[in-house]
């Protein structure tokens, strides 16, 4: 491809040497001419030359006048102007060049050197324009290097919190604690901080303490619960001996957790508080503790700020095994242990200090203004309801979640919920019908429910409004949608609010509910016919689509969750036909082939849907839970055994997209975290125990 053709401008009065220069200049160069200097500034209003050649002898204004004025304007002052004239003297080629030409050429010229005096001075001129630049950029970049630095690592300490924030909303979940825990206790760690700093305690111990690091840090403090019994965690009688022993061994699994994603994150060096915290929260000051007995300074600081902060949190709190205590009650006993659990010094700190912590306990963290708000996350996959966990766990809502319709209605006629987020598309109830079951339940008609879906289509968000749900949120939740959300819907208003009702009421719209009748057939028959909708729903934006608008509507995220849902359609129990039609549609949904996906989806709906029928009529539904568990964990187990963990890992992937149960789903998240820990053992000894049952 040829350069772009630069425009030079050759101003002199005699139009012989426009003629000549011209005939010169134009095989290379686009060439405007002009014989005075008035002819000069009128083309520059209206051209950008890369070079001008100017005669200095004219009538009414000679090119040292001209040049004076080009170089005052700081539009033209950049240009490269050479002078043409007859005059050989020595001063008048200073004087040219001191009034800022480039060069001076004597007429009559050589074409060949013109040619050449200008090829040179243009690529210097390019070179200046790229020096110019680039130091323009060096002196951005220079003055901008602070701030640049500043937001990449506040975006990297971001991602690590909202890494850590998850797994620890994770343990929460399956250690049925209620919501804020880590928050709280985050802040009671910071509030010991505060008065070690002001009284000058352990100052030699706390001076080079990063203390954002550490409080972001104090999040995995209990992440080794993520591999205790549900049974453990969830008792609400005492432990017997052999429950304990097994309880006391979350610290030893969470510091092994926390050596493991060191070893394979290059940047660990923000979990070097958290294996403080993990393996030595539980040591007492009098040596009977746990994991390592340590005993008064052999335990950590950390470890002993943790403690205060963790049991004070702990007996204030419902848990399932104990009612809250009073905050008067829990600095009591926290003072009977003063110099048998708790360091002597820091249980002072903390008597000193215990007002802040009451505060804490009663108005939940500062600066949240939605601590007392109940939210429920709806949605089939254990994946996003743990991702919203995480992303929601900073507003300091209380969070609950559901993995299906019928569950989320059960939650919502047992508890108030002031925030609903609805997936759409669900195996049991898709998110329309569980809605409007939802609004049926006393208390509910004027409760703000969100969609969630991850079909981005043009017309949808108006097609959830117009169904009864009170706003949109495309997945993968994005933080900013998530920020705009919340406050719209809660916390911007709440200053507002006389009640939660008046507020919930003065939010919604009037919107018909749409009558719901329960389906008569199969659980699992009912899964694979609502995917098959889904399935439908794609045939129709496939064939309604013009073929104009196709690249604005169906990326390549889209073409994944067809290809991914094509997939899970896939059974052992499909015929041979079927099976090799959905194969050669989820190839084709791989390639991102609109064309051919509209010419063979139709025929494959209908042949699954004859194929679903024909089952249904027959009473031969899919697997019942049990059934399928037998396929799965005979498989698994000997994946492990094998020493196959991919395919193991594989296995795990396909239980979790099978989950439908609570009790199924925490399977699930059992042999997740013990293969993530490299503990088999702990697979095979639950597969066992499964398997006698």
């Amino acid at each position: 491809m040829e350069d772009e053709r630069k425009l030079v401008i050759l101003v002199d009065d005699d139009p012989a040497n426009l003629r000549i220069g011209s005939n010169v200049l134009e095989e290379k160069y686009d060439v405007a001419t002009a014989p005075s200097a008035a002819k000069l500034f009128s083309l520059l209003e209206n051209n950008s030359p890369s070079i001008i050649l100017l005669d200095i002898e004219m009538p009414e204004m000679n090119g040292y006048e001209v040049i004076k004025i080009l170089k005052s304007n700081p539009e033209t002052k950049e240009i490269p102007v050479i002078f043409l004239t007859a005059r050989s003297e020595s001063d008048d080629e200073l004087k040219g060049l001191s009034l800022g030409a480039v060069d001076y050429i004597t007429k009559p010229f050589k074409p060949a050197l013109l040619l050449k005096h200008i090829e040179i001075h243009l690529m210097l001129e390019t070179q200046r324009i790229t020096l110019a630049k680039q130091a323009a950029e060096l002196e951005y970049f220079n003055a901008n290097l602070q701030k640049m630095v500043e937001e990449k690592t506040e975006s990297v300490l971001n991602l690590q919190d909202a890494m850590l924030r998850t797994i620890a909303e994770m343990v929460e979940y399956r250690d049925n604690i209620t919501g804020g825990h880590i928050e709280r206790t985050q802040h009671g760690i910071r509030i010991l901080l505060e008065a070690i700093k002001k009284h000058g305690i352990y100052s030699e111990e706390a001076k080079n303490w990063e203390v954002d690091l550490l409080l972001r840090s104090s999040q995995l403090h209990d992440v080794g619960k993520i591999s205790i019994n549900d049974n453990i965690l969830r008792k609400t009688e005492k432990l017997n001996d052999e429950e304990f022993e097994d309880m006391k061994k979350h610290t030893v699994i969470g510091e092994q957790i926390i050596d493991k994603i060191g070893s394979l994150a290059k940047e660990s060096d923000f979990l070097k508080y958290a294996k403080i915290f993990a393996s030595s929260h539980h040591e007492k000051w009098d040596g009977t503790g746990y994991h390592r007995g340590l005993k008064e300074d052999e335990i950590p600081l950390l470890g002993r700020i943790m403690a205060i902060a963790d049991v004070y949190d702990a007996l204030v709190s419902d848990r399932s095994y104990k009612k809250a205590y009073s905050h008067e009650d829990a600095v009591d006993i926290i003072l009977k242990e003063k110099g048998k659990y708790f360091d002597p010094v820091l249980v002072d700190l903390f008597l000193e200090v215990s007002d802040d912590f009451k505060k804490q306990n009663i108005q939940g963290i500062e600066n949240t203004g939605v601590d007392d708000y109940v939210v429920l996350v709806v949605d089939d996959l254990p994946a996003n309801l743990l991702v919203a966990r995480g992303l929601l766990a900073p507003y300091g809502l209380q969070i609950d979640t559901a993995a299906f319709g019928r569950e989320a209605v059960e939650k919502a006629k047992s508890r108030d919920y002031d925030l609903i987020f609805m997936d759409h598309m669900m195996p049991d109830m898709d998110g329309v019908e569980t809605s409007t079951a939802i609004r049926k339940i006393e208390g509910y008609a004027h409760i703000p429910i969100i969609a969630l879906t991850a079909n981005a289509l043009r017309g949808m968000k108006e097609f959830y409004l117009e169904n009864g749900f009170q706003d949109y949120l495309l997945k993968p939740i994005g933080p900013e949608a998530l920020d705009e959300i919340i406050n719209k819907w809660i916390r911007d208003r709440r200053s507002l609010l006389v009640g939660k009702a008046d507020h919930q009421q003065a939010l919604m719209t009037n919107n018909d509910p749409i009558p719901h009748s329960p389906s008569p057939i199969p659980l699992f028959l009912e899964i694979e016919a609502q995917r098959l909708d889904i399935l439908k729903h794609y045939l129709v934006s496939f064939t309604s689509v013009p073929e104009t608008d196709w690249q604005a509507n169906f990326d390549a995220a889209y073409f994944e969750r067809f290809t991914a849902l094509i997939k899970s359609l896939v059974t052992a129990e499909m015929p041979a036909a079927l099976r090799e039609q959905a194969t050669l549609l989820a190839e084709t949904g791989q390639k991102g082939d609109t064309r051919k996906i509209r010419e063979a989806l139709p025929a494959f709906c209908e042949a699954f849907q004859k194929w679903q029928e024909h089952r249904a009529a027959a009473g031969n539904g899919q697997d019942t839970e049990d059934k399928i568990l037998d396929k799965l964990l005979p498989r698994l187990k000997k994946s492990l055994l094998a020493g196959e963990t991919e395919t193991a890992e594989t296995i795990i992937g396909e239980l979790g997209n099978a989950a439908l149960t609570p009790e199924w789903r925490e399977l699930y998240f059992r042999f997740y975290a013990w293969m993530f820990e490299g503990n088999t053992e702990k697979i095979m000894e639950e597969i066992e125990e499964i398997q006698r049952d």
